[in-house]
């Protein structure tokens, strides 16, 4: 049977972070989850670090060169053989209670897509910054919001993996493939949200991020997904 819970983290050049994210996924409270971790063509050790974990419930998939974060999530979607999606980034930390909660909000909420919740900021060395990262708790104040930001963190989000399976990612959005799919997602005016207002997961701040080395490109990015809600919405704008 398979796993409740697919817990899917994309790698590529994390040498240095991905063990302990592993290890957090590892600690979690809920155990009835498959870890699926795609490596997106590492030139680093990362797929060796990868490799020395023997947990059956560790599945491996190795891009044979690096193809990018969109093609990369949705080679992933392939792979993944959960109810539930729950995403996470190669360099952040789950707390223990993450899955299980989220896990608890969708069974018991059956009208609802998908579950993030609220975060914090951890260093280069794991020191934990004081500042939450809040996102808007109820559905309308998500879909409210969702013109002017992502308002559901990409690291935090559990959402039902056949509705993101039909909708996919993006390939075009080398940047903010996330807020894109959950622009496509709302956007159905059937799929209802919800953010946790409590602290699930832990964000690391480094210079290699993606985020840190593409801010132009993301701007660029937010700029079409507004743009195009926008349109949606009959508003002009310049």
């Amino acid at each position: 049977m398979p796993a409740k819970i697919t817990v899917f983290i994309p790698v590529h050049n994390r040498q240095k972070y991905i063990a302990q994210t592993i290890q957090s996924v590892l600690d979690q409270s809920f155990k009835d989850f498959q870890l699926l971790l795609v490596d997106d063509g590492s030139t680093d050790n990362s797929v060796e670090i990868m490799r020395s974990y023997t947990d059956s419930r560790i599945t491996i998939i190795e891009n044979k060169h690096n193809l990018g974060i969109p093609k990369t999530r949705n080679i992933g979607l392939e792979h993944a053989e959960g109810e539930y999606l729950a995403i996470l980034d190669s360099d952040d930390l789950m707390l223990k209670d993450r899955l299980k909660k989220q896990n608890k909000f969708l069974d018991t909420h059956s009208d609802y897509a998908g579950v993030g919740s609220w975060s914090r900021y951890i260093d280069d060395y794991g020191k934990i910054k004081k500042a939450i990262v809040m996102r808007p708790v109820s559905h309308k104040r998500i879909m409210a919001s969702l013109l002017f930001q992502c308002a559901i963190h990409n690291r935090t989000f559990m959402v039902r993996t056949e509705l993101v399976k039909t909708h996919g990612y993006n390939n075009d959005f080398l940047r903010c493939q996330d807020y894109e799919l959950l622009y496509r997602l709302a956007q159905t005016k059937r799929n209802k949200f919800y953010n946790l207002p409590e602290i699930l997961v832990h964000g690391r701040k480094h210079d290699q991020q993606i985020t840190s080395r593409t801010s132009a490109l993301g701007d660029r990015m937010k700029m079409i997904i507004a743009g195009q809600f926008l349109d949606d919405l009959n508003v002009p704008y310049t």
